[in-house]
């Protein structure tokens, strides 16, 4: 869900925040799936040196953290530093999900990843429509908080990360 938000509504959050015109307003975005793409290449790496649950928690302090810099201080590096983090934060989640997904002791491997792939795509594509939801009555920059709620969920979710799995 984070992903789809920052893939649809960054730009604008960009442009309506920083009222940066006269400059590019894809550069938040831009940041975002350049640090994304980049985490995606880490990942097993950093596996290597960490449990699924520590990366986890490390991902979902990343997002929040990443959120809450663009939306307190909307200054245009700030914003553009804020959605990099986001971007990391949200580069290992669906893989690591998925890994864990296809190691489950109480569901097969084939339910298990049918499932996860239900829930992230459902996420990825009523995430946004509900974010513009609420931006509709509350404006955009309130309404991004949801990611720093999502953030949030990673942080707790990852502490019921079995070891046995890990």
């Amino acid at each position: 869900m984070s992903e789809g938000a920052m893939a649809d509504w960054s730009s604008l959050y960009y442009r309506q925040v920083i009222h940066a015109m006269h400059t590019s307003s894809t550069a938040g975005y831009t940041a975002f799936a350049l640090c994304m793409t980049m985490g995606r290449f880490a990942g097993d790496r950093l596996l290597q040196l960490l449990t699924h649950a520590q990366l986890l928690r490390i991902n979902g302090l990343l997002i929040l953290s990443g959120i809450f810099l663009a939306l307190v201080f909307p200054v245009k590096w700030v914003v553009i530093s804020g959605f990099a983090l986001v971007g990391l934060g949200v580069s290992s989640v669906f893989p690591i999900v998925y890994m864990l997904a296809a190691k489950s002791k109480s569901m097969s491997p084939s339910a298990s990843l049918a499932a996860v792939s239900s829930v992230g795509f459902t996420g990825f594509l009523l995430g946004p429509p509900m974010i513009g939801f609420v931006a509709e009555e509350t404006g955009l920059r309130l309404s991004l908080w949801i990611i720093a709620v999502l953030g949030c969920f990673i942080i707790l979710l990852a502490f019921r990360v079995k070891d046995s799995v890990e």
